[in-house]
């Protein structure tokens, strides 16, 4: 991991770069929340900063033809500085006192369609950067330093918000936007297809990405089980807290469930790199599921928090098991001129099956013990599991031909 920084030129600005932007993602979400609800003092308006988010990331199913056909780093350039500067007006604006709902609701949106140009831009560029071969090291250790962000980002935002204001904050978001787009200047590499704008079929081109997703069986393969994957793993994120609620006294534990969820992507992420060149890649995917289901499942024992404690440990190595070889899978078996496409509509489907299992176990938690339902989710995640090992190789033997 880190001999791939040292040798990467390219990679380790890139790292460097994503994660300074990724602490101004991270603190702005805090930041936007809290300044729409000191305006509007409404639950429902400020859920619209992480909703928007939701609901535009489908735009990017159409941006990401855009990322396709330009430079990759110049989208990257322009979408941080543009970030930086609308965060500077909105900025001027605040300490004018002259802040209103539709203003913040517009420059939430604004902030969130320049993500669904910056999402495909990276995942485009970063295999460009990269041999194949380095791609589970690449990503693990991109994914690792985001995790740890997130966790410090999200507990210390609070703090500093406290302590210097949200326009601080606005600041600071201010400033890692600004320094992530300077980086990323430094980044010298090559196109791999050189293309026109003016060349360009917007709709022949939305086209040819849903055309190849659907006829790579492989990429179909990882597709379907990723949805299911989703579909069945969402619900304990959701309704974690109201299992905790009914079955813990103590308040405290379910802190600890999620604690220990973050800790497990971490050590998941740190444990690929060291067994990637032992176990292959389809059946790494397939432990991801695997570990994820054991974990569910053995929230049905609520009568001892060591359960709840292994549980989320095991959550945790599966949802860095998943993410990292989801997207090296994508990355080896995508065209690089598909890559944002690809990656947008993966984005997509996984966006889909949470909300209806969400919805419909919520249903369900109002007739069924939440434990109940947790451990036949776990069984379910097992098949998931199976049903990615079998068709996820046939797939890759099917492609090879």
């Amino acid at each position: 991991m880190i001999n791939l920084l040292k040798k990467n030129r390219n990679f380790r600005i890139f790292w460097k770069a994503s994660c300074i932007n990724a602490i101004g993602d991270y603190v702005d979400d805090i930041a936007f929340a809290m300044l729409i609800y000191t305006v509007s003092e409404s639950t429902l308006i400020t859920s619209y900063v992480f909703a928007i988010k939701m609901i535009l990331s489908f735009v990017s199913m159409f941006t990401s033809s855009i990322v396709d056909y330009n430079n990759k780093k110049n989208i990257l350039i322009i979408t941080s500085f543009g970030q930086g500067i609308l965060l500077s007006i909105l900025l001027l604006i605040y300490l004018g006192g002259h802040i209103s709902i539709p203003i913040l609701i517009i420059f939430v949106t604004a902030q969130t369609i320049f993500s669904t140009l910056s999402i495909p831009a990276q995942n485009a560029l970063l295999p460009l950067l990269i041999f194949d071969d380095d791609a589970i090291v690449a990503r693990a250790s991109h994914s690792m330093f985001q995790q740890f962000i997130q966790i410090f980002s999200y507990v210390g935002s609070g703090a500093l918000i406290t302590a210097i204001g949200i326009s601080g904050a606005i600041i600071i978001d201010i400033f890692t936007f600004f320094v992530a787009g300077f980086l990323m200047l430094f980044i010298k590499y090559s196109e791999t297809f050189e293309r026109s704008r003016k060349k360009m079929n917007f709709s022949k081109t939305v086209k040819e990405g849903f055309h190849f997703i659907f006829t790579s069986k492989i990429i179909a393969a990882i597709m379907v089980v990723t949805f299911l994957g989703n579909f069945f793993a969402s619900p304990v994120d959701s309704l974690s807290v109201a299992y905790f609620t009914n079955f813990f006294a103590d308040k405290y534990v379910y802190s600890v469930f999620m604690a220990v969820i973050a800790i497990g992507g971490i050590i998941g992420t740190w444990l690929l790199t060291k067994l990637k060149d032992k176990i292959a890649m389809n059946l790494l995917l397939a432990m991801g599921f695997a570990f994820g289901g054991v974990g569910v499942a053995l929230l049905l024992f609520h009568h001892n928090i060591m359960f709840s404690v292994v549980a989320g440990f095991l959550y945790g190595i599966s949802n860095g098991f998943v993410s990292i070889m989801n997207g090296v899978l994508l990355q080896i078996n995508t065209p690089k001129e598909m890559m944002g496409r690809v990656f947008s509509a993966f984005r997509c489907v996984s966006y889909a099956s949470g909300p209806i299992g969400i919805i419909i176990v919520g249903y369900l938690g109002e007739y069924v013990s939440l434990n109940k339902i947790f451990f036949v989710l776990g069984c379910l995640l097992l098949l998931t599991s199976l049903i990615s090992l079998k068709y996820t190789m046939a797939s890759q033997f099917e492609d090879s031909k």
